[in-house]
């Protein structure tokens, strides 16, 4: 594992790893590969109108969350917590994430050219 999330309310909802992203490690884990997830909802821009309207209506900070969709076509929601200044971690962690996507799936383009 390379970096656990940490949630006030939910314990720890997942753990970044190597390869992918241990969802639920304190209860029922469940390991998905990066080059499973199809989006991190990175470029999502009615999340982040969302998350910006939430933030200016009384400076209230609400609980964000990732969506993340596997090319499975299933969705799974991670809880976030809402940070102080209320910035969304939903953006850093998206980033860390599409990253990790792109990297793997080059690897396996790279592996399934190089058995051809």
């Amino acid at each position: 594992m390379l970096a656990t999330y940490f949630h006030d309310e939910d314990g720890h909802p997942f753990a970044i790893c190597r390869d992918g992203l241990l969802i639920d490690p304190d209860d029922s884990a469940r390991y998905i590969s990066f080059h499973e997830i199809e989006s991190a909802s990175l470029h999502d821009g009615k999340l982040l109108l969302s998350e910006k309207d939430t933030k200016r209506v009384a400076g209230s900070v609400g609980p964000t969350s990732l969506p993340l969709t596997l090319t499975s076509g299933e969705t799974l929601t991670l809880p976030l917590k809402a940070r102080e200044d209320g910035m969304s971690e939903r953006l850093t962690l998206a980033g860390l994430i599409e990253q990790r996507m792109r990297i793997a799936k080059s690897e396996r383009r790279r592996a399934s050219a190089s058995e051809t």
